[in-house]
């Protein structure tokens, strides 16, 4: 009959030693892990927003030479877009490095008004609304003070959260909301999500929102209840009358 040999049994001590070496091990794992990644994000963002550098500027070396033609109706109006468009992207690519880079270097600010922001950039993007049965609701966004802050950040950040409402939103009501230097967007789901399920789905976008606003120490929030994704940003920033 075979007996137990008690020399060769772990102590209770050894025991939990040994759990403490794993715990630590494992803990060492993934904050390699997450270094990792966080180091592949940084590349992809720095590399993207070189290699976006060459066709903005052919772009805009090519509506230059269109805006020197003085174009008239259509033809005018089209270049303006173009033009707005190629500087919107000079902004992001700009704002895109700094992220990256993780510089203490302060971004430039400007007067901004959130409110025609918003509706520009609802503008911009309403083609991802078309065959949808969808309402823009903007009865709770009020002109407001005017923010002084980085345009390109709060832009990205306002872009993403505005897109990602149109484009996930299938029927309903899309209601936007400002107070003081807070902007809310609430849009319907078709099915009970839960906050991560919104995250995986808004995928990059979200995840420039988060990586912004934490750089730039804005508070952002997005949660889903009763069928409704609600994301809330409160850029902390100085506010003129």
């Amino acid at each position: 009959m075979n007996t137990l040999d008690e020399d060769k049994t772990p102590s209770a001590k050894s025991l939990r030693y040994i759990e403490l070496v794993n715990l630590v091990e494992e803990l060492k794992s993934n904050i390699k892990k997450q270094k990792e990644f966080i180091d592949r994000e940084e590349f992809f963002l720095r590399t993207v927003s070189h290699e976006l550098r060459t066709p903005i500027a052919i772009i805009s070396t090519s509506g230059e030479l269109l805006e020197r033609l003085a174009l008239t109706g259509a033809a005018q109006r089209a270049t303006d877009r173009i033009m707005y468009a190629v500087n919107n992207m000079k902004t992001l690519v700009q704002t895109l490095l700094w992220v990256s880079r993780k510089s203490d270097t302060s971004l430039p600010v400007t007067e901004i008004d959130v409110q025609a922001m918003i509706y520009k950039i609802v503008e911009d993007n309403k083609y991802l609304s078309q065959g949808k049965d969808i309402e823009l609701n903007f009865d709770k966004l009020n002109s407001g003070p005017v923010i002084v802050g980085n345009y390109g950040t709060i832009h990205l950040v306002l872009i993403n959260l505005i897109r990602n409402a149109i484009q996930y939103t299938h029927q309903g009501r899309i209601i936007f909301e400002n107070s003081s230097y807070t902007v809310t967007i609430k849009n319907p789901t078709n099915e009970a999500a839960s906050e991560n399920k919104v995250e995986s789905s808004y995928g990059i976008g979200l995840y420039l929102v988060e990586k912004i606003c934490k750089a730039q120490q804005y508070k952002f929030e997005i949660a889903a209840e009763n069928n409704t994704v609600e994301a809330k940003v409160t850029f902390d920033t100085m506010i003129t009358d």
